[in-house]
């Protein structure tokens, strides 16, 4: 990309400066809502045990979470766009019934489009974690052998390289969500093959600005601060995308080929 991740974030804290108040007044909405699902949760481990909680939060994340964040994110990319949109707006895709299953549509969409992904990179995993488990020996009459118990490390190291993978392979699927905001006409089989297109050669940027907020993320940690860093991230985030799809349209103009798809950012 032209603009690196130095000139997306000051442009982020531009587009902030004037809106900071609107833009942590909706940000505290959805982290509201996130903080009700985690206490709920707990609440439910405490009377009903860990399988119940963990079965409620993906139902509430599914249900309530995600529409939220994705109203959200609609509020953020029409911030950037001058559109003056109320706090009150991160509740669009609650305003009908189309709305809402049409984000379910495009996260479920995405779910089955990783899962053999997932399942491949996760057989390692499971296999280490098969062989430390002292039942399948014992179902076998066989003794223990003495390096079972010591796979912890081994486990670990494959649980973790196949998540940083599986994050990898979802990374060319990071533009749909602004794909899906920014026209509501668009389909969602046609937001995820232009984020697969243009993701190609944007991907890099987007790790390299992720990374340039390091800081930001760990002082993140603490909750609190998310309030103020919430707003920031995903304005930087609809900056970096909106200037993909634009270098993207460019890209194809200059190339004056009609067979190749391009995208109109619309609000």
């Amino acid at each position: 990309m032209t603009v690196g991740s130095s000139g997306i974030k000051k442009t982020a804290k531009s587009l902030l400066s004037g809106n900071m108040l609107k833009s942590v007044i909706s940000s505290l909405v959805f982290l509201f809502c996130v903080w009700i699902g985690v206490n709920l949760s707990t609440v439910i481990t405490t009377f009903c045990g860990s399988v119940y909680s963990y079965i409620f939060l993906f139902f509430f994340t599914l249900c309530l979470t995600i529409p939220l964040f994705f109203g959200l994110l609609r509020f953020t990319w029409r911030l950037i766009k001058d559109l003056d949109d109320k706090p009150i707006s991160v509740f669009y895709y609650f305003s009908h019934i189309s709305l809402y299953f049409k984000v379910l549509k495009l996260v479920f969409a995405v779910f089955f489009k990783l899962l053999p992904i997932a399942v491949i990179l996760f057989l390692p995993v499971f296999f280490i974690w098969v062989l430390s488990q002292s039942f399948i020996f014992e179902m076998f009459d066989i003794s223990i052998p003495l390096w079972s118990r010591n796979l912890t490390y081994a486990l670990f190291f494959s649980r973790t390289i196949s998540n940083f993978l599986l994050i990898f392979f979802s990374l060319k699927y990071y533009i749909a969500p602004v794909l899906f905001v920014a026209d509501e006409k668009i389909d969602v089989r046609e937001a995820l093959y232009m984020s697969y297109v243009i993701s190609k050669k944007t991907s890099l940027d987007f790790i390299f600005l992720i990374f340039s907020f390091t800081g930001w993320i760990i002082v993140s940690l603490f909750a609190f601060p998310l309030i103020f860093t919430l707003p920031y991230f995903l304005t930087a985030y609809a900056v970096h995308t909106d200037l993909a799809i634009t270098e993207y349209n460019e890209h194809i103009e200059k190339l004056n080929e009609k067979n190749y798809p391009t995208f109109s950012v619309g609000v």
